[in-house]
C-alpha cells in the first residue's frame, strides 16, 4: 500500500488494515466493522432525512436529518417496526 493510500484511510480504521489475515473470520469481522463505520459516516453527511429497515421492516439506521425531520430519536426509532415509527403507508411492501 503506498503513502497516498495509507494517507486516505479514515481515522478509525488505520491499523486495521493489515493486521488480520486475509480469509480469516477476524478479517470478515473488520471488513463489517469498516464498512459499517462507513455507511454510517455517508448516511450522516446527508442533509436529507434517511433511514433503512431490515427484511422485516426494523429500522436499522435513522440519520440526524431524519431525527430533526421526525422529531423522533435515533435511539427510539432502531430496532423499531417502521409503521410504529411513521404510522404511515410508506412502511408497507
Amino acid at each position: 500500500m503506498s503513502r497516498k493510500e495509507k494517507a486516505a484511510i479514515p481515522e478509525e480504521r488505520k491499523g486495521k488494515e493489515n493486521s488480520t489475515r486475509p480469509g480469516s473470520h477476524l478479517d470478515a469481522r473488520v471488513s463489517a466493522e469498516a464498512w459499517r463505520v462507513d455507511s454510517e459516516a455517508i448516511l450522516e453527511s446527508i442533509s436529507d432525512g434517511v433511514f433503512t429497515v431490515d427484511l422485516q421492516w426494523r429500522i436499522t439506521s435513522f440519520n440526524r436529518a431524519a431525527e430533526q425531520i421526525t422529531g423522533v430519536g435515533r435511539a427510539e426509532a432502531i430496532g423499531r417496526l417502521c409503521w410504529e415509527v411513521f404510522r404511515a403507508s410508506l412502511c408497507e411492501s
